[in-house]
């Protein structure tokens, strides 16, 4: 059962990402609010399809339009390279929120070629982003394409190209996180005797 079905679950916040707030010193309250950009709001009544990599939440819109037309969106959430990359990322005090906007450079040059017509991909502008785990969306242009579109998700992107993307940006999480353990700026008092 995937995309190709549209059968989605009812989602909760991941546990991994109350974590990742709280140990670095969010407030409660923030997190639990119903705000927007809040983790909760975030997660607040959706459906997704789990995967090994993290969550497909899938989104259905009614805009205001002459054709009467919904829109349909899925947001890709990442929860594996988060868990895998923590240790290191804990020395820097990084969250998983201000370290996805320098992973949408990658995300842009990966996906941008590979992505067919009908999809339209989201989120990877600066301040682009209203859900801030959400690495990237894709939108569907057309929702007569609907069931072509669940099958290229299902079959092509999930299975064969995603996977190859994430291990790259797991290895930008690491690098990164890796450089600034080893080589930390200088202090104040190191570079005023220079």
């Amino acid at each position: 059962m995937g995309i190709r079905d549209a059968k989605t679950i009812p989602l909760g916040v991941p546990p991994y990402f109350l974590v990742d707030e709280l140990a670095r010193g969010a407030d409660p309250a923030d997190i639990l609010s119903l705000e927007p950009g809040s983790l909760l709001e975030e997660y607040y009544d959706t459906y997704d399809y789990v995967y090994r990599f993290g969550h497909v939440i899938e989104q259905r819109f009614s805009p205001r339009s002459p054709t009467g037309r919904h829109l349909l969106v899925w947001r890709f959430v990442p929860i594996e390279i988060w868990c895998d990359t923590d240790p290191l990322r804990r020395h820097v005090s990084a969250t998983i929120v201000q370290m996805i906007p320098s992973l949408h450079t990658k995300v842009l040059a990966a996906l941008r070629p590979l992505l067919p017509k009908t999809l339209l991909l989201l989120g990877c502008q600066r301040n682009g982003c209203r859900y801030p785990h959400t690495l990237f969306s894709l939108m569907l242009r057309d929702s007569r394409k609907e069931r072509v579109a669940r099958g290229w998700l299902e079959d092509e992107f999930v299975s064969n190209l995603l996977p190859p993307l994430l291990s790259q940006l797991r290895a930008r999480i690491l690098n990164s996180c890796t450089t600034a353990v080893v080589s930390p700026p200088p202090s104040g008092r190191e570079h005023a005797s220079r």
